[in-house]
């Protein structure tokens, strides 16, 4: 083997992509005009390719390992910046809310046979089948994810990459993929069952996602002092929900149509269609992004980024209480009763299932409860989030907004 072919399957590899057709998971290689370039720059002008970031490879999770991050939920100073290279960000942030995730074996291996590992983060089990170019997200179990007050398992078909490797500056790939859950019959109220045509014997929701990914911009990133090479990927993940039905031996059936003719809104007042961007930082050596930027309107709204970024890690980790919501269902007022607490809450952060922002409530000093009218708030889930002048997180709960 000469010393040119390691270079031409390894440039190959950035042209890794999703076959939609085949509606599955394929790692096909493909060689562009970009990569040809970049493959006669290398050999040529190995000198001019050394600020380049390439990410060749991903780090494995095995179960015993833990991975520490933080959420600041009120960044200052991180600005989305245009695309292109060579870029340097210098950003302070603040370890408002520790999220810790811990990798164990799969332990529902009839749920989701193809996972190695199990994250659990939060309320949250992400189920994964990792290896070094990809982590493959077959599914997960939540507490309540569609707001209907039921815990169940939630199916990826295919799976979704949320990491994946080689990846290079201006690399586009897209995913199509969706997600199930299932709806208990036993939640929809058996008057509405009556006024379909045909009785299911199974309803599901389905979220379809189209995500679009964009390495725009590489560069150094530096957390509170603590520098390294980055990509910086964009990430757009263009979602449509829609309510399914199965009778018999018959395939499933969108009937979210006929639902809405007979009910205001789907099951937990869900929007049936959204657009949801982040800005994800990767760094060689790291399984999951250096830091994860929400936006709404390129706006950042949190940051939460990996605690590996830190010359020093707290031995204390701060654990939100869970705060007093009434009445809970709400049809459009609630009542907050404030945590007891050495910090004083500033804030009350209102946002959906998706983490877009709703509301935003200021608390002034010596306040023991807080009341607060959703008008204009369409029925659904919603999470609170109660945060202090430094942007650490003191109390977090959900309250259900239902129709009058």
């Amino acid at each position: 083997m000469s010393c040119v072919q390691p270079l031409l399957f390894y440039f190959k590899g950035m042209g890794w992509r999703v076959d939609m057709a085949a509606k599955k998971d394929t790692f096909g290689k493909n060689i562009n005009m970009k990569t040809l370039s970049i493959l006669f720059f290398a050999i040529v002008f190995p000198g001019l390719m050394i600020s380049q970031v390439i990410i060749n490879s991903i780090t494995y999770a095995f179960p015993g390992d833990t991975i520490v991050r933080y959420l600041d939920l009120a960044p200052e100073g991180v600005e989305i910046t245009d695309a292109g290279g060579d870029q340097n960000w210098e950003w302070t942030l603040s370890q408002g809310v520790t999220q810790v995730a811990a990798f164990d074996s799969n332990d529902r291996m009839a749920d989701f046979p193809f996972a190695t590992v199990k994250m659990t983060e939060a309320a949250a089990e992400n189920y994964y089948a990792i290896n070094d170019i990809n982590w493959g997200l077959q599914g997960f179990v939540a507490e309540d994810p569609v707001g209907l007050g039921i815990n169940v398992a939630s199916f990826y078909s295919p799976s979704f990459s949320q990491e994946y490797a080689p990846v290079i500056f201006e690399d586009t790939i897209i995913q199509v993929f969706a997600v199930y859950t299932g709806i208990p019959l036993s939640v929809i109220p058996d008057t509405l069952l009556e006024m379909l045509p045909v009785v299911p014997d199974s309803l599901r929701l389905k979220v379809s996602s189209l995500v679009f990914d964009d390495i725009d911009a590489w560069g150094t990133l530096s957390i509170n002092g603590n520098s390294i090479d980055v990509l910086r990927q964009r990430r757009e993940n263009r979602v449509a929900i829609a309510v399914e039905a199965k009778v018999s031996i018959l395939p499933w059936v969108d009937i979210t149509d006929l639902l809405l003719d007979l009910v205001d809104s789907i099951p937990g007042g869900i929007a049936l269609s959204d657009t949801v961007v982040s800005y994800r930082f990767l760094a060689p050596g790291f399984g999951l992004p250096i830091a994860d930027l929400a936006v709404n309107n390129d706006t950042v709204r949190s940051v939460v980024f990996q605690a590996a970024m830190l010359s020093a890690l707290h031995d204390v980790v701060f654990t939100p209480s869970e705060i007093n919501i009434f009445p809970n269902p709400t049809t459009g007022e609630i009542n907050i009763s404030l945590p007891d607490s050495e910090h004083n809450v500033e804030r009350i952060i209102i946002s959906d299932l998706s983490g877009r922002l709703i509301k935003v409530e200021q608390v002034f000093s010596g306040q023991d409860q807080m009341q607060i009218r959703l008008d204009g708030v369409t029925s659904g889930l919603y999470f609170l989030t109660l945060v202090d002048n430094s942007g650490k997180v003191l109390g977090t709960g959900k309250v259900s907004l239902i129709d009058n």
